[in-house]
């Protein structure tokens, strides 16, 4: 999970962010977490050195 301000970011294995029932649930507790959006991404390390 990233804080990125209004959105969160999850970063997920690759299998799992195709997946939409993963989707749904992990965008419904990141709302629920007080974000206003959320984000999925794929894993990849490092990746947030790159923004």
């Amino acid at each position: 999970m990233r804080d990125l301000g209004d959105v969160g970011r999850v970063e997920l294995d690759p299998q799992l962010v195709e997946l939409p029932r993963v989707r749904r649930g992990v965008a419904e507790a990141v709302k629920a977490a007080g974000f206003d959006a959320a984000e999925l991404a794929v894993f990849r390390s490092g990746a947030l050195n790159l923004e």
